[in-house]
């Protein structure tokens, strides 16, 4: 399921890029050290080539880049912050921290840094304190990404149990602000079957049944409109790819999930909710834990 998840959430955030035009990475790193030829002095430059190597996760250059930068423009705040996502992705996460922790002192209300450095708290065993910089995220955000709420609450969530009420309250919230985002949904479905709670597991999993036939239906009346041009949304791309979701689904509480996830490709029928609930109803599923 966790593989599920993060699926799920990739398809979320790339999707609207693939519908956008963009440059090939290697023009446009060619294009920017034309540029660079042109006026080698220029920080903003070696900054731009620094982010564009950064996505093409050639480390070197990248890292050769941001120094660069740094050392003509020193007062400029994005190195800290691309030199940070950088370290992050290399794994060398007190470096990383520290870069960020630089560019949030001039910069505190960045939302972007702010889940970056949430991520690197994440990953240094530090998840309440990563939890509060997601929180600080959502707050400053006018519409927060999905992954603020599931990266926050996957956090607290880590802290132990006595957080996990903590984390579904953030879930809720997203699903609130958001709408039944798949994603935040079925988390929220686990951490319910991880305190045992089958009855609001079963209220959430009837709540995102209900949000995907909706989608089921915007995708039949794209299909039907041959004048159509707006790309199905990415809660489309989860549906048409559950197949290849539940390959993914790991074997951590290998019984519940299996249970709840079988049931899961068929979750938009009728059938799919009433064989849900004699499950429950019928402690097949407390069985298992």
């Amino acid at each position: 399921m966790e593989q599920a998840r993060r699926f799920w959430l990739a398809a979320w955030l790339v999707l609207p890029g693939l519908l956008l035009a963009h440059g090939d990475l290697h023009e446009q790193i060619e294009n920017v050290t034309a540029q660079i030829r042109n006026y080698p002095q220029n920080a903003g430059l070696h900054l731009k080539r620094a982010e564009l190597h950064r996505n093409h996760e050639d480390w070197p250059a990248a890292a050769a880049d941001y120094d660069r930068a740094e050392k003509l423009g020193p007062a400029l705040p994005g190195v800290h912050l691309g030199r940070g996502k950088m370290l992050l992705a290399m794994a060398r996460f007190d470096e990383a921290q520290a870069e960020l922790d630089k560019f949030l002192a001039a910069q505190p209300e960045n939302v972007d840094a702010l889940v970056t450095r949430g991520r690197i708290k994440a990953r240094r065993a530090q998840p309440v304190a990563a939890a509060a910089d997601f929180a600080r995220a959502i707050e400053l955000s006018p519409q927060p990404e999905p992954e603020f709420y599931l990266e926050g609450a996957q956090a607290l969530a880590s802290a132990g149990t006595g957080h996990t009420a903590d984390a579904l309250r953030i879930l809720d919230e997203g699903i609130a602000k958001l709408g039944n985002v798949p994603v935040l949904c079925l988390y929220a479905i686990e951490l319910e079957v991880q305190r045992k709670q089958f009855d609001a597991a079963l209220a959430k999993r009837t709540e995102a049944a209900t949000r995907l036939q909706q989608v089921q239906k915007a995708l039949a009346d794209f299909q039907a409109s041959p004048a159509a041009t707006t790309p199905p949304t990415p809660e489309v791309v989860f549906e048409d790819n559950f197949e290849e979701l539940k390959s993914c689904v790991t074997s951590k509480r290998a019984e519940v999930i299996k249970i709840l996830d079988a049931e899961a490709t068929k979750w938009s029928t009728e059938q799919s909710l009433a064989s849900t609930n004699r499950l429950i109803s019928s402690n097949k599923i407390n069985n298992t834990i």
